[in-house]
């Protein structure tokens, strides 16, 4: 049995309509020599993908909540996002959970600013003085929550995603060289040892685009190996 692209089906002409004419036309491509199967991986990099693709989804989701949010802190005049390079970072978050616990003084929030964030104390008051209300903070703490939901079960495919890669030999990343980094950044891998996640949306037809290579675990790999951590 083949599992064949349908793309390479449809471009042929003399293509019919009906299902049985079609199961017809199929088999005489393929005795025909026409079709060419398509690539399908191991088990254990079918299964390997799927924690990648649910991992993109779930971060995915996660961008659009913290999108909402900032939408609703928007709405209540509080621009923290033109100072703060990442509201959701260390002192970002702090201030977030010091307007829902009902702190609605600018100066004393902004005290809750860390590292180089410190400086810009007057910018902070500024950003902070708005209209925060209780109708704000409770839908603030929903976000917030579905945010911190959805950073835990990342995590958890992330831990997941690991040990698969750990039981797949030949995903292992090669000894150190420069050559070896080399051929790494070609592939789109994570250099330095990084992880090798594969994904095969992340490549022309599940194999590599580089037609003179042949197709390796090097090969199947997946462009968002891990979430960018918080910044302060």
């Amino acid at each position: 049995m083949w599992l064949v692209n349908a793309r390479d089906v449809k471009h042929l002409p003399g293509r019919p309509k009906t299902d049985k004419l079609d199961a017809v036309w199929l088999a005489k491509l393929n005795e025909r020599g026409m079709l060419r199967p398509s690539f399908v991986p191991p088990a254990q990099i079918r299964r390997l993908r799927d924690y990648t693709r649910l991992r993109a989804d779930l971060t995915a989701d996660r961008s659009r909540h913290k999108q909402r949010l900032e939408k609703l802190l928007e709405d209540a005049l509080i621009k923290l996002g033109t100072v703060a390079t990442d509201i959701f970072g260390v002192s970002g978050r702090a201030m977030l959970e010091a307007l829902i616990a009902g702190q609605r003084d600018p100066t004393v929030l902004a005290e809750l600013a860390r590292g180089r964030l410190r400086v810009k104390h007057a910018a902070l008051v500024e950003a902070l003085t708005g209209r925060f209300d209780d109708h704000h903070a409770e839908l603030a703490r929903m976000l917030l929550d579905q945010i911190d939901a959805l950073s835990g079960q990342i995590d958890q495919l992330t831990s997941r995603i690991e040990q698969a890669i750990a039981a797949i030999p030949a995903a292992q990343p090669p000894a150190g060289g420069q050559e070896d980094e080399r051929h790494q950044v070609q592939e789109g891998v994570q250099p330095a040892g990084g992880p090798v996640v594969p994904d095969d949306r992340a490549t022309r037809g599940g194999i590599s685009s580089r037609r003179d290579r042949r197709p390796t675990p090097w090969c199947w790999c997946h462009r968002r190996l891990r979430p960018r951590r918080p910044s302060r």
